[in-house]
């Protein structure tokens, strides 16, 4: 300011409250990003207008972050058979059922198929019409991995047990069922037989005996 002579004249202002608070978010932020690339999550906006998607954390499933990315362009990368799946379900988002969660295969920069869980919620404008859908999404190929080798355990334990039981009624049938019947023989002829005191009874009912013996222990 120039009156007499020349003068500077300065205001100073604490803010170290404010560059706490900055340096506070800046830890935050840090935290969230570590915590979404160690769970392979990445979120994302889409513009229904300009088809345009801006997303974050998208190195985790290898696509480049620094390169604008188009619906169009996201949706060429999953499977047909996944592809048609994932475009009824965005078809039927209306304002009272904003929501949508689905899991579809797509196909990383680097070729590698994944398996990526959306949950995101669509937005519309007055006239009811689709805007945009903000959400998140997860890369779970682990997870679904695990399922499919879970699955093919079980079924594979479903098939052993279709066999034994298939074994046991083989065996009822084929050697119990059998021995049961020659159990009866004997009762069929008595009168081949001599008086009750004969050794011949006698020994038939040692027989028979012993042969019942051994049945309820198979049996068993």
């Amino acid at each position: 300011i120039m009156l007499d002579r020349r003068y500077c004249v300065a205001v100073v202002r604490d803010i170290t409250d404010r560059r706490r608070v900055q340096e506070a978010l800046r830890e935050s932020e840090e935290r969230l990003r570590l915590a979404a690339e160690a769970a392979r999550i990445f979120a994302f906006t889409w513009d229904a207008a300009t088809d345009e998607i801006v997303c974050s954390g998208t190195t985790a499933l290898g696509f480049d972050p620094s390169e604008q990315a188009t619906g169009r362009q996201l949706l060429a990368r999953v499977p047909s058979e996944d592809r048609e799946r994932l475009r009824a379900s965005i078809a039927q988002l209306t304002p009272d059922q904003p929501h949508l969660r689905v899991c579809h295969r797509m196909t990383r920069t680097d070729g590698e198929v994944v398996w990526v869980e959306r949950h995101s919620r669509a937005y519309f404008d007055a006239n009811g019409k689709l805007a945009r859908i903000v959400g998140m999404a997860m890369d779970v190929t682990e997870r679904k991995l695990a399922e499919e080798a879970l699955s093919r355990v079980s079924s594979r334990l479903i098939e052993a047990q279709e066999a034994e039981r298939a074994r046991m009624g083989r065996e009822l049938h084929d050697n119990i069922g059998q021995r049961v019947a020659l159990l009866v023989l004997p009762r069929r002829h008595p009168k081949s037989l001599r008086p009750p005191d004969s050794s011949d009874v006698r020994h038939c009912m040692e027989a028979l005996e012993k042969q019942t013996a051994e049945l309820r222990a198979d049996v068993q």
